[in-house]
């Protein structure tokens, strides 16, 4: 696999990006709000959208705000098949396009997205070949990612989005989605237009969980993710998952886990120098 053509472009609502070419292409957008028509279908797309556009198949891009910035990168796959089928990536651009069910990933992607952002923006791929090829790794990682996830759930996702009604897993995409907000039960109860009891319920007969369990299980998984494999204050680790404070979370987390946040990251990295 190799990246054949790349760049940033910012976008006016007087002008059309795209066209057809023989190569699969991702499309990152990183300000304002765009249009992207494809496979016969427009899409609304708003920052942190990472579009997949398989070769040969037509598409354009038009800014729909005063401004709007996106980076592309074409890609010539040389008989690799990382890059997701068709049905993948359908479901995939219609997740990236509805943000309240956009999917949260393992943090490693989107510190790799922002690996690949850098890369493409700053243009170190055009000056050094160590940094090309390392912009490659990232971009593997991404599909490679990508596809587990789908693969993963290609199920659940085409049984939601054919309109099964299915709350429970309705709510699970909104928690995924949103995990860093605040969210309440109410906040839940209103999003499906349910009694609060009724929903606890309902999720729990489901999952054996309610909604709220279920939450904290999704933030404290995040936070030993940011623990372990960033150098974020746990006061920004408090803040990416959800806590209004850092207070909060600690006791939350001590609860859990018998430790506080700063020993546990503490005793994950000796672990790992250990095992090394």
């Amino acid at each position: 696999m190799m990246v054949r053509d790349y760049s940033r472009c910012r976008l006016r609502p007087d002008e059309t990006r795209g066209g057809i070419h023989p190569y699969p292409e991702l499309l990152y957008v990183l300000t304002g709000k765009v249009q992207i028509t494809w496979m016969g279908v427009s899409y609304t797309a708003g920052p942190r959208a990472l579009l997949l556009l398989p070769s040969d198949t037509p598409h354009q891009v038009i800014a729909l705000s005063k401004e709007a910035d996106i980076w592309y990168a074409e890609l010539d796959l040389e008989g690799d098949e990382l890059f997701p089928g068709m049905d993948h990536n359908i479901t995939w651009n219609e997740l990236q396009c509805a943000p309240e069910s956009r999917p949260v990933l393992d943090p490693v992607f989107e510190m790799t997205l922002e690996l690949v952002t850098e890369a493409i923006c700053s243009e170190k791929i055009s000056v050094s070949e160590y940094a090309k090829r390392l912009c490659l790794l990232d971009i593997q990682k991404l599909l490679l990612l990508i596809r587990a996830y789908l693969e993963r759930d290609s199920a659940a996702l085409s049984f939601d989005r054919n309109g099964g009604g299915d709350t429970t897993v309705a709510l699970m995409r909104f928690m995924e989605s949103r995990y860093s907000q605040p969210i309440t039960l109410k906040t839940l109860a209103d999003f499906v237009h349910l009694n609060p009891s009724y929903l606890i319920r309902d999720f729990k007969k489901h999952t054996g969980s309610t909604p709220i369990q279920y939450l904290q299980m999704l933030r404290m998984n995040a936070a030993t993710s940011f623990l372990a494999a960033t150098d974020m204050s746990i006061n920004h680790v408090a803040e990416q998952c959800g806590y209004p404070s850092i207070h909060y979370f600690s006791q939350s987390f001590k609860k859990k886990f018998g430790v506080s946040p700063s020993d546990w990251r503490k005793k994950t990295a000796l672990a790992a120098r250990t095992k090394g």
